[in-house]
């Protein structure tokens, strides 16, 4: 996974936050995450003080282009073996940590040098010192070697450790509070041919938040982020963020967040001769609409400015939908869509001035029994540019069996 600005991930999590401030601690805590799909953390095992959330899950894939090619295809069988655990602990309402552990063996049936090993780990938590005042942090490891983003079309085997810190203040009328964070990434790829673009980032992140009523609220940020390179390949830069959200209700069964700001990026221009700095909006909005409680409707558009391996930014539109819909009580269909359009810096000939990727995908899995499902899943990813080496397609179908505790 490649890093992006944090603004746009920060974005998201304020919505998500603001959307559900109103819910208890335990009704916060994530359904365990298997595959493409969540599953909901049942909790009979116990250690100590801790729930324990097993889970497994055993995928039969078939893949039409393993290697993202758009000529020479190659297909084959994939035997997709996902493992892990999840340790919660919750303390009296007022406190919660999560402790999550994740193994994934990804084997290619005639292609063997394409199989390889997954893992991450996962520790976050939350703490309210008192109504007014709490702290919340995550640290997260994660060794990733699959392609999942845009910018990449090959297998890179990198690691990536993730730390959050987070302060949130509110006053005594509950009309005004206040949120500090600073966040730290750095990205390790293994091959030594890509020693020029690992990197780190460090990111700080201020807001203040105004209940205008019971179901509007609005709120600003301010941040500054830097991110350096330990080769001299690439240039270093750094950039501040200015912005303005809103969030709330528009009717009883529609939820949403957006965001408009402006972000300006200096480059310390030493090393690469692209002088390009990006001046100019950012933007994101999402919306929720739960019909019953049965099905749930969600979208999203964002603009947000990404890292890049060869210029110093590129601009990604993405828009997205996601439905999921319980048929009955043990069936649940879910629908997923996904186009980004993606403009890099600069003017260099061997790097895709533009190019856009779009991505669908559609699930349904059984609840066999508690704790025991069984599904299958099918998804197209189209990705066009004017340059043949960035563009593909690809097709996967897949059925799975899974456990999850």
């Amino acid at each position: 996974m490649l890093q992006r600005f944090s603004i746009i991930l920060l974005s998201l999590l304020m919505g998500v936050s603001f959307l559900y401030a109103q819910e208890s601690l335990e009704e916060k805590i994530p359904w365990l995450p298997v595959g493409n799909e969540r599953y909901e953390p049942y909790g009979t095992l116990k250690a100590g003080p801790f729930r324990i959330h097993p889970f497994a899950s055993e995928q039969v894939m078939w893949f039409d282009n393993i290697f993202l090619q758009q000529r020479y295809r190659e297909s084959d069988f994939l035997s997709v073996t996902e493992l892990g655990a999840r340790a919660d602990l919750i303390y009296d309402q007022k406190a919660f940590l999560l402790n999550l552990l994740k193994l994934k063996y990804n084997y290619y049936l005639n292609h063997s040098e394409a199989s390889n090993f997954e893992y991450s780990y996962r520790c976050e938590g939350r703490y309210c010192l008192s109504r007014l005042l709490s702290f919340d942090g995550r640290a997260e490891y994660s060794h990733i070697v699959e392609p999942t983003e845009v910018l990449f079309a090959e297998k890179v085997e990198r690691d990536i450790i993730d730390v959050l810190l987070g302060l949130d203040i509110k006053t005594t009328s509950d009309k005004l509070s206040f949120r500090a964070e600073v966040q730290e990434k750095n990205y390790n790829f293994s091959e030594k041919i890509y020693d020029a673009i690992d990197h780190n980032e460090f990111y700080f992140n201020g807001l203040g938040r105004y209940k205008y009523s019971e179901k509007t609220n609005f709120g600003a940020r301010l941040g500054y982020g830097m991110l350096t390179y330990p080769e001299d390949v690439l240039n270093d830069h750094s950039y501040f963020t200015l912005g303005a959200f809103a969030e709330g209700e528009l009717w009883t069964k529609v939820k949403y967040f957006a965001e408009l700001g402006f972000l300006m990026q200096m480059v310390d221009v030493k090393n690469n001769p692209d002088d390009s700095e990006y001046t100019g909006p950012y933007c994101g909005i999402s919306a929720q609409y739960i019909a019953t409680e049965k099905w749930v409707l969600k979208a999203a558009f964002q603009r947000r400015i990404e890292y890049h391996a060869a210029v110093n930014y590129q601009v990604v539109d993405k828009l997205e939908g996601d439905f999921q819909w319980k048929i009955r009580p043990k069936i649940m269909l879910h629908l997923r869509c996904a186009l980004e359009l993606f403009n890099p810096s600069g003017d260099d000939p061997d790097i895709a001035a533009f190019g856009w990727r779009t991505i669908a995908g559609a699930a349904c899995y059984y609840r066999i029994k508690d704790y025991l499902y069984a599904g299958v899943d099918y998804e197209h990813t189209r990705r066009l540019s004017h340059m043949e080496l960035a563009s593909y397609y690809a097709n996967k179908f897949y059925i799975h069996i899974t456990l999850a505790f």
